[in-house]
């Protein structure tokens, strides 16, 4: 009587772990493409970001060069400029 209540309970100990094991799988296999999903939908916002900022800087120096009568430096051409005058 005692020997075969341990087999049944080792045989639903058994089919708990292999249940289990699916259930981790699927998990892991839902993970993955949540990731992924997530990841391309952030690098497309991220894109869509780097669109917009682009357009607003050129927009801002296309007004900021017809408005400035003298011409824009960047900072390494007056360092440049300014290391040859001394």
């Amino acid at each position: 009587m005692r020997a075969e209540r341990e087999r049944v309970a080792s045989e639903l100990r058994a089919q708990g772990a292999e249940a289990a094991e699916r259930i981790r799988a699927n998990a892991d296999a839902q993970r993955v493409v949540i990731l992924a999903n997530a990841y391309k939908v952030s690098e497309e916002t991220r894109g869509e970001g780097d669109g917009l900022a682009a357009e607003i800087y050129a927009k801002a120096f296309k007004k900021m060069r017809s408005s400035t009568p003298f011409t824009v430096v960047s900072m390494p051409m007056a360092r440049r400029s300014t290391a040859a005058a001394i």
